[in-house]
């Protein structure tokens, strides 16, 4: 069907794992499709004629309906094709949807800009937990549209603290809020320690941790008197082993102007 690299990043299905089958063209149902226009009567005409053996479409399972290949469907109809090749896809329908715009703009004939924005706001209604860098991928679209789309009121289009990245870590919207509050906490304990901080304010000491809303900047939250526990390119093992390493004797006066007699 295209290239799907990538795709089980952001859907919870590898299509280029699924089987392919035969699925009659009767038990087919209509899809929920992300074009405005609906299907494009020209391209069906043109995948009718054509004697290649076209892909196989993506069937949601427990709705029966296409989510990606209406095209290729309508074409077989138009040859009186009783059966199609398809792969079966388990997943929600909200995740349907949206399986059904990437693979819409990845490969075949492209959703066009209004299709693209229009899914990307549906996208949002459906999966407001879902990062603004994720649906910009989902749809083809930049992060700046998709922001600007995310800008519709709280009762139709909730505004959470936090999202779901492609990578399936859950991250804070807003850092600001996190970082006063470790501040806060090292003010009022200075003897604490970053790790006890971290995890009182969800914030990462390591990036490739689970949660994954990174330590910020220790100029910025963290007071003089703890640099010395914390420093961002040194484990502290190496810090422990520049602390027990002994010293470089001192090079006495004498010796320094023997040396540079000779």
């Amino acid at each position: 069907m295209g290239n799907s690299t990538g795709l089980h990043r952001l859907f919870s299905v590898d299509l280029d794992q699924l089987p392919v089958e035969e699925v009659a063209v009767s038990d087919l149902q209509v899809a929920d499709s992300p074009r405005v226009e609906g299907e494009d009567e020209d391209h069906i005409r043109e995948l009718a004629e054509t004697n290649d053996q076209l892909p196989p479409i993506l069937v949601h399972r427990s709705t029966m309906r296409v989510i990606d290949g209406m095209h290729r469907l309508r074409a077989a109809q138009e040859r009186k094709k009783t059966r199609i090749l398809a792969k079966y896809v388990d997943c929600s329908e909200a995740e349907a949807f949206a399986l059904a715009v990437h693979t819409n703009v990845t490969h075949g004939l492209l959703l066009s800009a209004r299709d693209k924005e229009e899914s990307a706001a549906r996208i949002i209604e459906m999966h407001p937990d879902w990062s603004t860098r994720r649906i910009a991928t989902v749809c083809s679209l930049s992060e700046r549209k998709v922001e600007t789309l995310r800008a519709c009121p709280a009762a139709a289009c909730p505004q959470l603290d936090k999202r779901v990245g492609s990578d399936g870590k859950t991250r804070f919207v807003d850092i600001e809020p996190l970082k006063q509050k470790a501040k806060d906490l090292l003010e009022a304990d200075p003897k604490a320690s970053l790790r006890d901080v971290a995890r009182k304010t969800g914030i990462s000491l390591k990036p490739s941790e689970e949660s994954a809303t990174p330590w910020p900047m220790r100029s910025q939250i963290i007071p003089t008197h703890h640099h010395r526990e914390f420093h961002p390119t040194r484990s502290p093992a190496c810090r422990n082993s520049e602390a027990t390493r002994p010293s470089a004797p001192k090079k006495s006066a004498a010796t320094s102007s023997s040396r540079s007699a000779n």
